[in-house]
């Protein structure tokens, strides 16, 4: 699969590709990209079927319904590795409005500069 997931005017071999789009492939075959416009960027992904039974559930995805339910129980208990603080559910302060925390700890809020 070739995902275009930003471009505005892209092309496999003659068919146009929106941005957002996932391609099928034929592995054998090869393909001829063109990008007539913007800076395109794509996502290209392989693999095979692995000829067993799948069942999802949220972030879960499993091979039996047993193993899904095992799954979600070990997250509820566990929450895979912990969770540190004293409450399962800390929240911000409605007053903080939307931001986003960056690795290097810039602190960016929507609408206001970076602190």
């Amino acid at each position: 699969m070739l995902h275009c997931f930003l471009g505005d005017d892209v092309a496999v071999d003659d068919s146009s590709v929106e941005a957002k789009v996932g391609v099928r492939l034929d592995p054998t075959q090869s393909v001829t990209l063109q990008n007539r416009g913007e800076p395109a960027e794509f996502l290209l992904l392989q693999g095979k079927p692995i000829g067993a039974p799948v069942y999802q559930l949220g972030p879960f995805v499993m091979n039996s319904p047993e193993e899904l339910q095992t799954a979600v129980q070990d997250y509820q208990r566990t929450q895979f590795g912990g969770w540190p603080w004293d409450r399962s559910d800390p929240v911000h302060a409605r007053t903080d409005g939307r931001f986003a925390l960056h690795a290097d700890g810039t602190v960016e809020h929507r609408d206001r500069q970076s602190v």
